[in-house]
């Protein structure tokens, strides 16, 4: 993934999108997709005891 911006590594917030096209195609030794996984564990984080949540704090998170 060298060729790939994948911005904020100075700390910085990414200024343009990031084009996930680019990730796509990059699988793990299992030949499951890097990106289906990263994009699985980061909803697991948000969506942890969503239903506990206030409705600002769901609103925020969806």
């Amino acid at each position: 993934m060298d060729n790939i911006d994948l911005g904020g590594e100075d700390g910085e917030p990414r200024n343009s999108a990031l084009n996930i096209e680019l990730l796509m195609p990059y699988f793990d030794s299992a030949d499951a997709s890097m990106y289906e996984l990263r994009v699985g564990q980061l909803m697991r984080f948000l969506l942890r005891n969503f239903t506990k949540k206030a409705k600002d704090q769901k609103e925020a998170t969806l």
